[in-house]
């Protein structure tokens, strides 16, 4: 069992990866136009050393990547996170897109039938996001470890 945060580091750890790789939501923090800040819930998909994530493209938290690229990421499991700060791609390719939203609808929604998922969101023009930690925040103590 780990006690208190970790030293920060641009990489995640073995806990870190862990723990990303279940379905959890994460609230992703980016900044408006005016300057104040958006959160917004969303689906990810570990890969590699990259987040990716997938949104709709218009939307107001992808705009604001498009403008400034810095994110703010955080997935919370009772005491144990994981808070990722970076800059991310945008890739516009709609095929892409939906390639990416229907891994996440696999992953997120299992019990949903392929089809009927491929349905919800079939012509939606889709961007795909990639985070690239700058730096990265863990703190587990023991309520995912154990599990």
């Amino acid at each position: 069992m780990k006690a208190g945060p970790s030293p920060t580091s641009s990489t995640l750890s073995a806990d870190g990866r862990r723990f990303l790789d279940a379905p959890r939501y994460a609230v992703v923090a980016t900044i408006n136009a005016d300057g104040g800040a958006l959160q917004a819930a969303v689906w990810y998909q570990l890969r590699g050393d990259t987040i990716v994530l997938n949104s709709l493209a218009g939307r107001t938290w992808p705009t604001n990547l498009g403008r400034d690229p810095r994110i703010s990421f955080i997935v919370v499991d009772g005491e144990d996170y994981i808070e990722i700060r970076g800059e991310v791609t945008i890739d516009e390719d709609p095929a892409r897109g939906q390639r990416v939203m229907a891994e996440l609808s696999r992953l997120y929604e299992p019990d949903e039938e392929p089809a009927a998922q491929a349905a919800s969101f079939a012509g939606q023009h889709r961007v795909t996001i990639e985070l690239h930690p700058g730096r990265v925040y863990e703190r587990f103590l023991g309520s995912f470890l154990v599990k």
